[in-house]
């Protein structure tokens, strides 16, 4: 879609939150919200106005030259399980070598 709308000067990302604090999330029993939030690097979720911000700042002239980006507002969710993830194949791999 981005790649479409590029030539009639039109953006096109995507902002993808994870838990936040909503009705929704309100329903999930507290056990459930708190064994989530442990596991959140940040150690609190979302509230709508951190998402608004991203919106209002992709919405904003500051952006135009950005289009069909993914932006992660996650307080660090994403990064660090990627993160955990690359490295623990790089120590595996070396453990391996070693033998």
């Amino acid at each position: 879609m981005a790649l479409e709308l590029a030539a009639s000067d039109a953006t096109t990302d995507c902002v993808a939150p994870r838990f936040t604090r909503t009705d929704t999330l309100a329903s999930v029993p507290e056990r459930g919200r708190t064994g989530i939030r442990v596991e959140i690097p940040g150690g609190r979720f979302a509230e709508t106005e951190d998402i608004a911000g991203v919106v209002r700042f992709l919405a904003g002239p500051e952006t135009d030259y950005v289009t069909g980006e993914v932006i992660d507002v996650t307080v660090g969710w994403t990064s660090e399980r990627e993160v955990h993830g690359i490295f623990y194949r790089v120590r595996r791999r070396v453990r391996y070598a070693r033998w």
